[in-house]
């Protein structure tokens, strides 16, 4: 219907690697890691669309890098720092008439916690975010794999408390015992022509 092609709009989420520029649906990542969000508004109807809010939803185990918030639209090509207030109460990005787009990023930390991303499993997280307008709120996700490597630890401490023990007092040994009598036969031996 006509009226439903004047509120025409589209929300894309989208996640990085830090600072590697290339956002995807979805992405593997480990804990402890920064990744990059961008959500992408764009009006694609023929009406100004007026106080466009964006709120975003975090996944448990994710931490917001304060001050990273910015917005990149017509009025800051280059981009400007916003509040922090994504994930409280959201923010109001403007008025953006047919054709015209946004763009906001800002950084996550992947919690460091075991409870929450054990050893040798993978947890898939959903961040969710939202753009409402008077008429009707859109939403768009992304899913983030996190898996925690096992390391080894078991071995790791053993081997070093076997070497030096065994093999070290070995070795010892053997060239003592062997350096002892070369020293005495050579010492006898020069004894003997004086």
């Amino acid at each position: 219907s006509a009226a439903s092609d004047v509120y025409k709009r589209q929300m894309n989420k989208s996640v990085s690697k830090d600072l590697a520029n290339n956002y995807q649906n979805s992405i593997d990542a480990e804990p402890g890691e920064t990744l990059d969000f961008k959500i992408h508004f764009r009006n694609t109807g023929t009406t100004v669309l007026k106080n466009v809010a964006v709120y975003d939803l975090l996944g448990k185990g994710m931490t917001f890098v304060p001050g990273t918030t910015r917005i990149f639209n017509a009025g800051h090509p280059n981009g400007t720092f916003e509040k922090d207030n994504l994930f409280t109460n959201g923010f109001n990005i403007g008025d953006y008439k047919g054709g015209t787009d946004a763009t906001i990023t800002y950084k996550v930390k992947i919690d460091d916690d075991e409870k929450i991303y054990p050893c040798g499993k993978t947890v898939t997280v959903e961040n969710n975010s939202a753009a409402a307008i008077d008429v009707a709120t859109i939403h768009d996700k992304v899913q983030v794999r996190v898996t925690r490597k096992c390391g080894e630890t078991p071995k790791t401490p053993e081997t070093p408390k076997e070497l030096p023990h065994t093999g070290a007092s070995e070795v010892v040994l053997g060239v003592g015992i062997a350096a002892v009598p070369v020293s005495y036969t050579h010492l006898r031996a020069h004894e003997t022509v004086l």
